[in-house]
């Protein structure tokens, strides 16, 4: 995933993925 659409889309995966998880969205 891209980090742009990862920006937007962050709150979505927020409930889905572990702190530790959205540090790789990023």
């Amino acid at each position: 995933m891209g980090g742009d659409c990862a920006s937007t889309t962050v709150k979505d995966y927020e409930p889905f993925m572990t702190q530790s998880q959205l540090r790789t969205v990023y």
